[in-house]
This record gives C-alpha cells, sequence and structure tokens, in this order.
C-alpha cells in the first residue's frame, strides 16, 4: 500500500515538474542552430541556417504564440534578423521551421598604404566553404597594381574594431589578378559602421609624413594589443623610408628591424627632422 502511494506520489511530483518545465520553454529563447521549441502546447522544430543552407549552431532562437499563429526568430552575430510565422492548424500541435539569415551587407573600400584609393580591385561575396562564424572576403587585384604580393602586407580594418581584424589571408593567381582571401569573425559585421576598410603595401615607399602616421598606430596598438601592433609593423617592412630617427620608432618596429638587420639602414647619420 505504501509502495502504490509512494509510487503516486513520484509520478505527481514528476508531472509536476514536467508542467514547470513546459512553461519555463514557453515562449523563451533557446541559443542552438537546431532545437525544438515549446510553446503552449505546441512543438516547433527549428533550424537556422546559411543562404547556403549551412547550419549555424551559435544562433539563437525565440519563439511565441501570437494569438493564432507561432511567431519563430532567430538571429546570429554577422547575419541578418530573421523570422517566420507558422499557421496553427485545428488539432495539430508540433511543426517545423526553417529560417535561413542572410549576411550583413558591408562596403569595402580598398587603399594604398599612402592611402590612395585601388577602384580596380573587384569582389567575390560568395562564402561557400567559410565557417558559419567566420566570413570570408575575396578580393581581386590587378598584379600590376600588386608587383610584390605578400599576405602581410595587407591590413583589414573595421572602424569601430581597429587593426587588423583578419585571422588569415591566402594568396592565388587568377589570370591578370591576385586572388585574395581574408578571414575575419563574422561579429564583426555587427559593428554600426556599414564599410571595411582593407590596406594594401603595394611596395612604394612612403613618404616620411605618412610613415609616422603608422608609426604612431603601431605605439597606440601596443599599449592594446602586442599582436595587432606587430602585424601592423610586418605589414610596414620594406615601405619605412630611410632617415628616420631612432626615437620615432615604436619598440614593437625596432625589434623586428633589429631581427631583420634592417635597423641601421632606417636610422642613418642625418635623420630627418620630425614634423611639427
Amino acid at each position: 500500500m505504501h509502495g502504490v502511494q509512494g509510487r503516486q506520489t513520484v509520478e505527481k511530483l514528476m508531472a509536476g515538474i514536467s508542467l514547470l518545465v513546459l512553461m519555463f520553454l514557453g515562449g523563451g529563447m533557446t541559443p542552438a542552430g537546431a532545437a525544438t521549441q515549446v510553446v503552449g502546447p505546441f512543438a516547433v522544430d527549428v533550424e537556422v541556417r546559411t543562404s547556403l543552407y549551412v547550419l549555424i549552431p551559435h544562433a539563437t532562437i525565440e519563439a511565441k504564440l501570437a494569438g493564432t499563429r507561432i511567431r519563430v526568430n532567430a538571429w546570429a552575430p554577422g547575419y541578418q534578423r530573421a523570422q517566420k510565422e507558422i499557421p496553427v492548424r485545428p488539432g495539430v500541435l508540433s511543426y517545423s521551421a526553417v529560417l535561413q539569415l542572410e549576411d550583413v551587407p558591408k562596403r569595402f573600400d580598398v587603399f594604398t598604404f599612402e592611402h590612395k584609393p585601388i577602384a580596380s580591385c573587384f569582389f567575390d561575396r560568395h562564402q561557400g566553404g567559410t565557417a558559419p562564424d567566420q566570413y570570408a572576403i575575396t578580393m581581386f587585384i590587378p598584379k600590376n597594381t600588386w608587383p610584390h604580393p605578400n599576405p602581410a602586407g595587407i591590413l583589414v580594418n573595421q572602424p569601430g574594431y581597429g587593426w587588423p581584424i583578419q585571422n588569415s589571408t591566402e594568396i592565388s593567381s587568377f589570370h591578370e589578378f591576385f586572388k585574395v582571401r581574408m578571414l575575419i569573425d563574422r561579429a564583426v559585421l555587427d559593428d554600426p559602421h556599414d564599410e571595411l576598410i582593407i590596406m594594401v603595401n603595394t611596395g612604394e615607399t612612403l613618404d616620411p609624413a605618412t610613415a609616422r602616421r603608422w608609426l604612431e598606430l603601431v605605439r597606440r596598438l601596443e599599449t592594446v594589443s602586442p599582436a595587432r601592433a606587430m602585424a601592423v609593423a610586418v605589414a610596414l617592412a620594406g615601405s619605412l623610408p630611410p632617415g628616420l630617427d631612432a626615437g620615432e620608432l615604436p619598440d614593437v618596429v625596432r625589434r623586428l628591424f633589429v631581427r631583420q638587420g634592417r635597423f641601421d639602414a632606417l636610422h642613418q647619420e642625418n635623420p630627418l627632422p620630425p614634423q611639427r
């Protein structure tokens, strides 16, 4: 007798817990690219995918009951938000939905290290083969514009994030162009600025004023991100003009050029007077 009563007590307790779970999940948010959302008495199997139908595992899903419709929202860093409404049908408790998220649109502006626009570049925005948490920038630049291509000679800047933001850079040949594929964290696309700035070291020797502006950038980066400071210093290699005073070189630049054996060439006996 006590065993029957005990089992009934446990069953009531489990039923109560299940009810609380359903009440908690109803109209809630789930951080998953594929999940079952429970909205009142309804269950909705939701998948969130890219425009190329790749599952976005880190997407967030929200489902709510709006009258006779189930409203499903989904979003993820670097994608545009998507929404789908599912009509509730009599006697039907289970539904499914696939939401595809489009890329956040961005404009690409390309400049030399002397801030001269390079208008002859074009881009392929296709994201095939790219992980859903990354964004590929595929740029085609004429070979005669960039006679000495070097992955370290490209810096991608997002005004809200700083220099540089690319995680990797690959260069290949494509007819009269170099094809440059750069990967960045997709979350960068959520910055309110609508452009990404791409700086290409075309191998020209910078004028002293421009060189000093770049060196000041390196000096500022040294205090917040030594890795970024080094990336910019490496990109500047070969473009700094001779005659710079040793005191103008940030520590990371001096260390880099000492290793390369180029410090003496940059620091001559008659340095250029600092500009005021």
